[in-house]
């Protein structure tokens, strides 16, 4: 080979080590200076980390937070590739920056999850001014008179569930079954009377596929699930705007669900019309939030409700004295009593402690938009920031050493009163950004726990479905969700 030849090789190899050289430091994490991480061994930062950890089909990626928190304090950064996220798990310093100023704003990543889905709607936006004109449109659907209109739908949903689980209880007797299905669909006919103004019919379906025969493992029945209708008259809910013609002049709060309220308010004020595209995600978004979320904190509750045998019966005599003991399930909860934490303290307290333990959304991402200097490190503009809401709701300094127990006697004083400020518990996240429908989405729970708790005492379920594992899809969930039902009128 000629010397010529040599050199182009020379020349190639060369310009191909610097190459991969530029394109590794270039691919390589990039830590934020002076905030603490794991060490980085490879271009993918922590992410082998992330899927070793997961990889049991036990461990969330909430928990591996949780293990990295303990290692490194409230400010560290976990390393996605190239990419920093900076966690923070001090309330006092997610308070200053969600709530003191306009220096975060929703997640690019957030953004661009939920962009696959509804790439219109709120959740998917930044905020921005359409953001602004969603928020303005939809905004009367969680003021009190429209809540206070709805309760009687929410109720009529929590009542259809206690009727199919009579009917469920009278099948299995003294076993166990499975409640997560039911819990979903009792909420999505509850969330889409409300949003579309008519009833899917999910329980009933679940109801009229109930078995006339058993599949039972010990103590556990296997009912079959009925089939799951289908959303396709939210593609048909436009039409209901020819109808809509001589009553646009009335108010938004008097409207008979949210496809109406928005229609109305486009109606008075043109420029802030919809397009059919943006009108599909924002009912979407807002009936699988209002969903999805209502249904996790529920599935958590009865898992919690059997732990607590004193907290029932204290629940329980207390609605019996405040909407009577007779439960008639033609007639829904009074919204304004259901409102009254002074009338129903142990109610309260019920819901206060399940949202706090179950942490439905245990993480809440933003990014900054401007430099800051957060808990004495500076971090850089267009940084991602991960709070630990269900870290800060359950911290020992604050809640003491039982933190992690559901034990809803913590939010009540000496005297039996409701304290809401018994200690900090952040399952909405806070700030603008912060849920939008979390007074929908409390009314819901309390509607139900309410309405349950009148009907049924539960029971401790078998050790083989009695899991506490969790699973983390848009929400954290149980993995296995069963109930153990006794009639309160046919106690022993």
């Amino acid at each position: 080979m000629s010397g010529t030849a040599y050199s182009i090789v020379a020349a190639v190899l060369t310009a191909l080590v610097l190459f991969v050289r530029f394109a590794y430091r270039w691919l390589s994490p990039k830590p934020i200076p002076g905030i603490p991480h794991d060490p980085i061994t490879s271009i993918w930062g922590d992410i082998p980390a992330i899927a070793e950890a997961t990889s049991d089909g036990w461990t969330t990626f909430s928990d591996y937070v949780a293990k990295v928190v303990a290692k490194h304090g409230s400010l560290l950064q976990i390393l996605i590739g190239r990419n920093p996220i900076v966690v923070i798990s001090d309330r006092k310093e997610m308070e200053r920056l969600l709530l003191g100023g306009k220096c975060t704003d929703q997640s690019k990543r957030t953004n661009e999850i939920f962009a696959t889905v509804v790439p219109t709607g709120q959740i998917a936006l930044p905020t921005n001014e359409t953001w602004k004109r969603h928020r303005r449109l939809t905004g009367p659907s969680m003021s009190r008179r429209y809540l206070e209109r709805m309760s009687g739908r929410i109720a009529a949903g929590a009542n259809d569930l206690v009727r199919l689980w009579k009917a469920k209880s009278e099948i299995v007797g003294s076993g166990a079954f499975d409640a997560e299905l039911d819990l979903q669909l009792a909420t999505m006919d509850a969330i889409v009377n409300i949003t579309l103004g008519t009833l899917l019919g999910c329980i009933e379906a679940a109801y009229n596929a109930l078995p006339t025969r058993l599949f039972r493992s010990s103590g556990v029945v296997h009912l079959p699930h009925s089939p799951l209708h289908s959303l396709y008259s939210i593609a048909r809910s436009r039409e209901r705007e020819s109808i809509l013609g001589n009553k646009i002049g009335g108010l938004a709060t008097d409207a008979d669900c949210v496809l109406d309220m928005i229609i109305q308010r486009e109606a008075r004020e043109g420029a802030e019309a919809f397009g059919k595209g943006e009108m599909l995600d924002e009912l979407l978004t807002y009936i699988f939030a209002g969903q999805d979320t209502t249904a996790a904190s529920l599935a958590w509750l009865v898992k919690f409700l059997p732990k607590d045998s004193e907290i029932q019966h204290r629940l329980h005599d207390e609605l019996c004295s405040v909407f009577g003991p007779e439960m008639d399930l033609d007639q829904p909860l009074d919204f304004n009593l259901m409102d009254d934490h002074e009338r129903l303290p142990v109610l309260e307290a019920v819901v206060a402690e399940t949202l706090r333990c179950a942490g439905v959304g245990s993480l809440t991402g933003r990014e900054l938009i401007q430099d800051e200097i957060i808990l004495g490190r500076f971090v850089p503009k267009g940084t991602q920031l991960m709070f630990t809401t269900a870290l800060m709701s359950s911290s020992h300094s604050e809640w003491g050493p039982d933190a992690e127990q559901w034990r809803p006697t913590r939010w009540l004083t000496p005297d039996g009163a409701f304290d809401r400020l018994a200690g900090p518990s952040i399952p909405f996240g806070l700030g603008q950004r912060s849920c939008f429908g979390q007074r929908l989405a409390v009314l819901q729970i309390k509607t139900f726990v309410a309405t349950m708790s009148r009907v049924f005492f539960f029971k401790p379920v078998p050790l083989e479905v009695d899991t506490w594992r969790a699973i983390e899809l848009v929400t954290r969930q149980p993995k296995l969700c069963y109930v153990s039902l006794e009639r309160w009128d046919l106690k022993q």
